[in-house]
């Protein structure tokens, strides 16, 4: 596979793929059969981004079925920099068609008012279906070990939901 321009660093979970769907890795959008599952990407715009990087999701696609990707866990750009949850739901829609792609949510605390509160938001995610998160406590302005994140952290423990953190990024330091 030629160097990805989009992709993130791949980390592959074999078994949160099986979990997922069995479907993803049979997908006839996808025919071939593929044999890789990719844990965490992401599309859309970012700043300071090459004119020439490509960004969309037809893009991500094309990049998937040229490195042999079966199935991906998702996000955009927009549900870090927007209204979380509308971003969220939208991205639930544009991944519709595609039976192999899985959305990651971009959650917060819900004191910030842009997430409800945990109980509430566990049952949107699995109303759409929505089975990882990620955080991005820098990004959107909250503290991750601070008591006011606790309820968040501990119900998504709790049921175990898998959260994607970037800690070049969303951490200090970096790298914690």
């Amino acid at each position: 596979c030629r160097a990805s321009r989009f992709l993130e660093p791949r980390r592959s979970i074999s078994p949160l793929s099986a979990n997922i769907s069995s479907t993803a890795l049979t997908s006839p959008a996808m025919a071939p059969i593929r044999s890789g599952f990719d844990a965490f990407t992401r599309f859309g715009a970012k700043a300071g981004q090459h004119r020439a990087q490509p960004w969309t999701l037809d893009e991500l696609v094309a990049e998937m079925r040229q490195c042999s990707v079966s199935g991906a866990l998702v996000t955009s750009t927009a549900t870090a920099l927007y209204d979380a949850m509308l971003e969220n739901e939208r991205l639930v829609e544009r991944l519709r068609p595609y039976d192999f792609l899985f959305p990651l949510w971009n959650v917060l605390p819900h004191w910030t008012g842009e997430c409800p509160p945990p109980g509430r938001l566990l049952d949107r995610m699995a109303a759409a279906n929505v089975r990882a998160v990620t955080l991005c406590p820098k990004t959107n302005g909250w503290e991750l070990n601070a008591r006011t994140s606790a309820l968040l952290l501990g119900a998504l423990q709790e049921r175990r939901v898998p959260a994607l953190l970037d800690a070049r990024t969303e951490v200090d330091p970096p790298g914690l």
